[in-house]
């Protein structure tokens, strides 16, 4: 199994040219200069490489290690009136670090501390960063990573006939104990994989949903005639959907639909 890109220390020149940089630095051009692969060269750094930034070089309190990937994040985002706010940002940009950053912002700025400029400007920097780098730097499910693992198709059968009863007569907490088991016996199967990337990084999907239809089994679904009912589908899009059930998945779409077009005016 391919295991996760580590970076490496760098050398003074290249650190040098880092620290040299400003924010207006950053455009198209050097970010795939930097980090991406093309048909003609590899990158110049790994988002993983590591430096010491000196201490107070991008409101940073301390001197310390950081990486290439973050130190162009927060070289970016941050600006004067930004940055004594934030300040440096010195772990993984998960999708909860980035909630966290615009909690503080969002603050300051109701507080006064910054203006409607400067909101705009930072969520117009995070947009444009995250997508000029997407081609070249998210990770990419595998067909190993989509398809039912045979670690997991095996545990699954022997749930499913382990609580055949309970499957049969729509036990919703019996259904979110063997999704809940096959989940942690899936992360621990691909702990090291890339693509968990997509998932741990908290930007995009979740494990235990996306993953979880796709390649263990749908779980609990109402039934649409009687919502007092439940059925337990024991399916996954990968494995393909049962006959019995396909009923049970049209329904989905109708609850889906009626969901969004008239529930919502029940709320008004």
């Amino acid at each position: 199994m391919q295991e996760v890109i580590k970076g490496k220390s760098l050398e003074k020149e290249s650190i040098d040219e880092l620290l040299n940089l400003t924010s207006n630095s950053i455009n198209k051009e050097l970010l795939a200069r930097y980090f991406a692969f093309t048909a003609k060269d590899k990158p110049k750094f790994s988002p993983q490489d590591y430096f010491v930034l000196p201490k107070d070089k991008l409101y940073n309190k301390e001197a310390e290690t950081t990486t290439v990937g973050r130190y162009i994040f927060n070289l970016l985002i941050l600006n004067d009136k930004i940055g004594p706010i934030v300040g440096y940002t010195n772990k993984p940009i998960t999708g909860s670090v980035i909630n966290s950053i615009n909690n503080k912002i969002a603050n300051s700025f109701v507080e006064n501390k910054i203006g409607p400029d400067d909101e705009r400007e930072f969520i117009d920097k995070v947009t444009w960063l995250g997508f000029s780098t997407a081609r070249y730097m998210n990770a990419s499910l595998s067909a190993e990573f989509v398809m039912t693992h045979p670690k997991i198709s095996k545990k699954k059968e022997e749930l499913i006939k382990k609580n055949a009863k309970e499957i049969e007569n729509g036990d919703m907490t019996v259904a979110a104990e063997m999704e809940n088991e096959l989940i942690k016996d899936a992360k621990e199967i691909f702990k090291d994989n890339p693509a968990m990337q997509i998932y741990d990084s908290g930007c995009r999907g979740s494990f235990g949903n996306n993953y979880k239809n796709t390649s263990i089994m749908r779980g609990t679904m109402k039934d649409f005639v009687d919502p007092s009912k439940s059925y337990i589908s024991t399916s996954n899009l990968d494995e393909g959907i049962k006959p019995e059930e396909f009923e049970h998945y049209c329904n989905l779409s109708i609850t889906g639909t009626y969901g969004r077009a008239i529930e919502t005016q029940d709320k008004l």
